[in-house]
């Protein structure tokens, strides 16, 4: 029986716990409850620690303030952990910094601008390929 493709909703949440994983150990969070500790410092919503452990386990249809607050405990945008296929190196600095400038300057340029950072990204990409 051929296999169901995975949804993007599901695909996003394995992205998201995926990146938020490798960012816990970049920041050096060894264990969940230092992860649940930041989260209660710096979000505006409380989480509690099973809830955390259910987002990271990817189980359950979870809240957008569940996953801000982990983002928020890691210190990174919220839409840069759902990016599929980062590498773990992609969540440190300053190559986070870099992807998160990136995509804030793509944002404020002009429609010519935007094309020319695409057609170098392109080109930067293909010359990685090779």
């Amino acid at each position: 029986m051929p296999r169901t493709p995975a949804s993007p909703a599901s695909l996003a949440v394995e992205a998201f716990v995926r990146n938020a994983r490798s960012a816990m150990q970049s920041v050096g969070f060894e264990r969940e409850a230092e992860l649940v500790k930041m989260a209660m410092k710096r979000s505006p919503k409380k989480v509690s620690q099973k809830t955390i452990n259910n987002v990271l386990a990817g189980r359950h249809d979870n809240k957008i303030s569940s996953f801000d607050a982990i983002a928020s405990a890691l210190g990174i945008p919220m839409w840069v952990l759902f990016i599929p296929e980062l590498k773990p190196e992609d969540l440190q600095s300053p190559a986070r910094e870099r992807l998160v400038s990136l995509v804030e300057n793509y944002l404020r340029s002009d429609s010519d601008g935007r094309h020319h950072t695409e057609q170098m990204a392109a080109a930067f990409a293909a010359k990685a390929q090779k």
